[in-house]
């Protein structure tokens, strides 16, 4: 987090918050305050991630600025009118510096409500997520980013966001960490449109979520991640899975499909390590 030390001078509308206040209600002396601003996506609260998913629905950068700058600062919009723009330049110059580098690992945006019911999200940097599970996010996440289409980004929600499973609780001696019911690939298309429902500002955050969770990934399994062994995977994420299988990791591409996801990137990063060194020789 980072100090942030703001003062204005009232005009207009603002005034007459501080009646009882002479000096500041005539602009002689400054109205002062600070305010912490995040310096990293984990620092950001959840009212802070939505701000940031509502400001590009506008198409006006001057009121996505406004916008962000408010919600950052916590402050009436009146204040913010009377900021001037040094403060404004300030303000905006570090969430800029914020959201030029999405590493994100935390879970905002816990559970969401759809057309049927409540469902529960993944827990903070996939730590409950199955390889398979990634697998399906990812290509969603490819296609949005590729279409623009609202579509994918639904089914991205639906494979991440899923009911609660009946018959797990926290107590249940099978309990591993996720209370959300097993993914079933042939249910994604049909929970997609139970997106609908789901505010587009909090849609945009949970992608944000995603790619935050990407691009952190990407960084913790460097090696896995490079263009060489993307290279490597001509037949994709379905042929890398039977070649896990059997002697690889001990079982069927199926029950490699639902290891837990940072299980099968450790065994990734390790074997292109390997790889890499008897390569070198």
């Amino acid at each position: 987090m980072v100090s942030c030390q703001i003062e204005y001078y009232t005009h207009g509308l603002s005034r007459f918050f501080f009646l009882f206040n002479r000096e500041k209600r005539k602009g002689y002396n400054p109205v002062e305050f600070a305010r912490e601003l995040p310096q990293k996506w984990n620092e950001l609260t959840k009212k802070q991630l939505l701000a940031i998913a509502r400001a590009q629905l506008f198409k006006d950068p001057h009121v996505q600025q406004m916008h962000l700058a408010k919600h950052f600062l916590n402050i009436p919009f009146y204040a913010l009118a009377d900021m001037g723009e040094d403060n404004l330049q300030l303000i905006n110059e570090e969430i800029s510096k914020l959201l030029e580098v999405n590493l994100c690992t935390k879970i905002f945006i816990q559970s969401v409500i759809t057309f049927s019911g409540k469902w529960i999200g993944p827990k903070d940097a996939g730590s409950n997520m199955v390889f398979v599970e990634w697998i399906n996010a990812d290509r969603y996440y490819a296609n949005y980013v590729k279409t623009k289409e609202t579509k994918w980004l639904n089914h991205l929600i639906a494979t991440l966001y899923r009911p609660h499973d009946k018959h797990m609780s926290e107590s249940h001696p099978l309990y591993a960490g996720d209370l959300r019911v097993k993914l079933n690939e042939f249910h994604i298309v049909n929970r997609a449109k139970h997106c609908r429902i789901i505010p587009m500002a909090t849609r945009i955050a949970i992608l944000l979520q995603y790619v935050g969770f990407r691009n952190w990934l990407e960084k913790k399994y460097p090696e896995t991640f490079s263009e060489r062994e993307k290279k490597k995977r001509v037949g994709g994420m379905n042929a890398l899975m039977i070649d896990l299988a059997g002697t690889k990791m001990g079982a069927t591409s199926d029950d490699v499909a639902y290891r837990p996801l940072h299980e099968v990137m450790i065994h990734l990063e390790n074997s292109a390590l390997l790889y890499n060194e008897l390569d070198k020789k």
